[in-house]
């Protein structure tokens, strides 16, 4: 039997904690990216990475793959050919999580990777084993834990309808909004994709001060109340069943299930975990959440009342789960929040460098608010993220970023993209007053230093590596500089 796991694209956000959970558990694991630094290395885990092969590595027994390879890649065409089982990412991600008892996705627009984090932190510090799969950082710092247990949690992406190859039994929606236009041409295509997999699992958890979510909110308890509790729709599972010898076994069905049972949080009227009494503090936010007769006080030192939301849907999934609520109280309070979500880079000069993957206007626009309410002003540097979304949601863009002081903007990401005739970070800089277009990252660091005041936020999901590094290596200067 061959036993080798290969990951096509392992280096992607959702690929690599996976692919480290595997070699954990015991797997031979191997896998190739075209943004491996060099041709051939072998990772901390074990893992032989590649930076592109044309054969299979030998003993390989699956193949999973990233949405963004091309279907042509010779790796997938082998395995078609050599009759290797070959799945998604997201596939491996279901069938893994299909052994768990309490299985919980976390979805939406905004506020996904937070949501998992917070909730890993609450599982820990309550003393819960879990295992927990992210496309960013986990509380401990890494993107997955395996602690055993029979608790799952995991981020769940909507691109593609990949969260539609889970089996969760608890299903988060943060928010729905229009984005990944390149796969949904309209914001109808993305609704009908959320409540597609809210339909899947027996407990939904819903922000209902997001209009598409309340709204998807109310249409499955009016399903619920027409079809007294048989779910028609069932578990929808996109792929075939892997073999039996894989690491998983195990195929998702489309068995009728109950209707999902909805619970909602937000700060209107009529919530089951309502948010009010907010009161902002230099250095944390308190603020009460109403549950049936209780009212619960609670504290966090994450900046930005969208973060509240965040705190509310973790603390009504763990309390739902049966979690004490002082567990909860006490593990929000002390939950610093993930890499790359509004985390402090550094200070130059005293101004802090937060450091955000915002790249949907939604996002900006609240980290841009966030940042104000507290620092007075702000700096943006941000990258474009694919020019599907840049042209699609160009006007958002440019009301979103005329909220701050300054803008600066670095060439679009394309990630899987060709370019797209007139869409560029030129044509919205001459959209944004003020905004100054920058080619060279390099520059970067010496642009948005000139006239440091309140705070400055490194924006974007795609790669911005090399500002990121220009900026600390710029601080620690300053600092040298301001001791002598």
């Amino acid at each position: 039997m061959q036993s080798g796991i290969h990951f096509a694209g392992i280096l992607g956000s959702g690929c690599y904690p996976l692919a480290q959970l595997l070699r954990g558990r015991g797997y031979t694991v191997t896998g190739t990216d075209s943004a491996a630094g060099k041709d051939f290395y072998t990772d901390g885990y074990g893992i032989r990475i590649w930076q592109k092969l044309t054969h299979l590595p030998g003993g390989t027994g699956l193949v999973i793959y990233s949405l963004a390879i091309d279907v042509a890649d010779p790796l997938i065409t082998e395995a078609r050919a050599l009759g290797i089982p070959l799945i998604s990412r997201a596939q491996l991600l279901g069938a893994l999580m299909s052994r768990y008892g309490v299985r919980v996705s976390v979805s939406g627009s905004h506020g996904k990777s937070t949501t998992t984090a917070l909730i890993q932190h609450v599982l820990a510090r309550a003393g819960v084993e879990h295992t927990a799969i992210s496309g960013a950082t986990l509380s401990d710092g890494s993107a997955y834990t395996d602690g055993g247990g029979d608790v799952f949690v995991t981020e769940a992406c909507e691109y593609k309808d990949s969260f539609l190859c889970l089996c969760p039994t608890h299903q988060i929606i943060t928010s729905v909004e229009l984005d990944h236009t390149d796969y949904f041409p309209t914001l109808a295509d993305i609704r009908r994709s959320f409540l597609a997999a809210a339909r899947c699992c027996d407990t939904v958890i819903i922000n209902i001060d997001d209009s598409i979510s309340s709204g998807i909110a109310a249409e499955l308890k009016d399903e619920s109340e027409d079809s007294k509790g048989t779910n028609k729709h069932g578990c929808k599972s996109l792929y075939d069943a892997p073999k039996s010898d894989t690491p998983m076994g195990y195929s998702p069905k489309n068995d009728l299930k109950p209707r999902p049972r909805i619970i909602t949080y937000g700060a209107k009227e009529g919530a089951d975990y309502r948010i009010h009494s907010i009161r902002h503090f230099s250095d944390f936010t308190s603020f009460a959440l109403t549950v049936g007769a209780d009212t619960v006080s609670l504290s966090t030192p994450l900046i930005g009342d969208f973060n509240l939301y965040n705190v509310a849907a973790a603390f009504a999934l763990a309390d739902s789960i049966g979690i004490g609520r002082e567990d909860i109280v006490s593990a929000v309070s002390t939950f610093l929040g993930i890499e790359r979500r509004l985390s402090l880079l550094t200070r130059i000069g005293g101004v802090p460098v937060y450091y955000d993957y915002a790249h949907h206007p939604r996002e900006i626009a609240a980290v841009i608010g966030a940042l104000k309410e507290r620092y007075g002003a702000v700096t943006v540097i941000f990258r474009p993220h694919t020019y599907s979304r840049t042209a699609s949601l160009f006007d958002g863009f440019v009301s979103a970023l005329s909220e701050a002081d300054r803008v600066i903007l670095l060439d679009v990401f394309p990630a899987r993209e060709e370019p797209i005739s007139g869409v560029s970070s030129q044509h919205l800089c001459e959209c944004i007053a003020g905004a100054v277009y920058c080619r060279d990252q390099s520059e970067v660091a010496r642009l948005v230093t000139e006239s440091p005041r309140g705070a400055i936020a490194l924006l974007g999901a795609g790669d911005v590596e090399r500002v990121r590094r220009d900026l600390i290596e710029y601080a620690k200067n300053t600092d040298k500089s301001e001791r002598r």
